[in-house]
C-alpha cells in the first residue's frame, strides 16, 4: 500500500524494514513508524525484557520483540483505552491501557517516544471515528422501518417521511 514514508527511528536499519514489510505487516497495512524499543509485557506479574520494535501501521500497533524468546503482539487501536509516554534523562517509555492490562514498550530514545505517542493518538482517534461512523451507518436502516410505520400509522405524512429517509440515506 502506497503512502507517506513511515517515520524510521533510531537504529532502525533497513534490511529491518523490510523484513517488517514482508514477515509482520497484512498485505493491505501501511506502515507509518518503527521504533527500537524494549518490549516488557507486564500480565498477571509477567515480565519479559527483550530487545525489539515498536511498529506502528494503519490498523494496529506491533511489539516485536527479535530474537530468543521473541515474537510479535498486535493491539488493534480500538482495543487501546489509552497511550502515555514518559521520559527519562535520555531514554523513555510507552505505555498502552489496554483495560485490565499494559503493554509496556520501554528504552525509546526520548524524541521518538513523543512521535510514538502521537502517532498511536491519532490512529486511536480515527479508529474510533470509523467506528462511530459504521454504527450511525448500522442505525439508519433501523431508523427508517420506524419512520415507516409512523408514517403507516397517519403520524407522519408521505412527504414527512421522503424527506426524512433522504436525509437519513445521506448520512450513509
Amino acid at each position: 500500500m502506497n503512502g507517506p514514508e513511515p517515520v524510521i527511528g533510531f537504529n532502525v536499519k533497513p534490511e529491518m524494514l523490510e523484513e517488517i514489510k514482508t514477515k509482520i505487516l497484512d498485505e493491505h497495512e501501511q506502515l507509518l513508524g518503527v521504533f527500537t524499543a524494549q518490549p516488557r509485557a507486564d500480565r498477571g506479574g509477567y515480565k519479559s525484557l527483550l530487545r525489539g520494535r515498536l511498529v506502528i501501521t494503519d490498523k494496529r500497533v506491533i511489539v516485536w520483540a527479535r530474537g530468543l524468546g521473541g515474537g510479535t503482539e498486535a493491539f488493534l487501536y480500538n482495543d487501546i483505552l489509552s497511550v502515555e509516554g514518559s521520559k527519562g534523562l535520555v531514554l523513555g517509555k510507552v505505555t498502552l491501557n489496554l483495560g485490565g492490562a499494559k503493554e509496556i514498550i520501554d528504552s525509546m530514545p526520548n524524541p521518538e517516544v513523543d512521535i510514538a505517542v502521537k502517532m498511536i493518538r491519532e490512529q486511536i482517534q480515527l479508529a474510533r471515528t470509523q467506528s462511530q461512523l459504521e454504527q450511525v451507518s448500522d442505525d439508519i436502516p433501523a431508523q427508517i422501518e420506524k419512520l415507516a410505520k409512523l408514517r403507516d400509522a397517519g403520524i407522519l405524512t408521505e412527504e414527512e417521511f421522503s424527506a426524512k429517509k433522504a436525509e437519513l440515506l445521506a448520512r450513509m
